[in-house]
């Protein structure tokens, strides 16, 4: 389960090694969606509100993720993401309570998981 290995990963539970919230993401879906270390590496500098536009790293990986695979469902995944959280935004998302970091890494695995 993509959800469950994202978050694995994010706390660096259940023998994975801990990466930050995007990395997560993407580490979660290396198997289903053939990345590339032009997408995925730039990812490792984008948790903690360093992703570009200060977009939480965990929706910014599942947009990269989206924009170059399934691109018909990134504005609704998006939709989704801002609705669950209150923002894209990392600063927004932390000051507004509503989903912790671990919670926006398993939504953004769990619309990448989509069929």
């Amino acid at each position: 389960m993509p959800q469950r290995s994202a978050a694995d990963h994010f706390l660096g539970k259940n023998g994975c090694p801990r990466l930050n919230c995007a990395s997560s993401v993407a580490e979660a879906f290396k198997d289903r969606f053939p990345l590339e270390g032009k997408t995925v590496a730039p990812l490792s500098a984008c948790g903690g509100g360093r992703a570009p536009g200060g977009l939480c790293g965990a929706f910014f990986a599942a947009k990269s993720i989206l924009e170059i695979y399934v691109p018909h469902r990134l504005e609704e995944s998006l939709e989704e993401m801002r609705q669950a959280a209150g923002s894209l935004l990392c600063r927004e998302v932390k000051s507004l309570k509503k989903l912790p970091c671990h919670h926006c890494v398993e939504l953004a695995a769990k619309l990448l998981a989509k069929d």
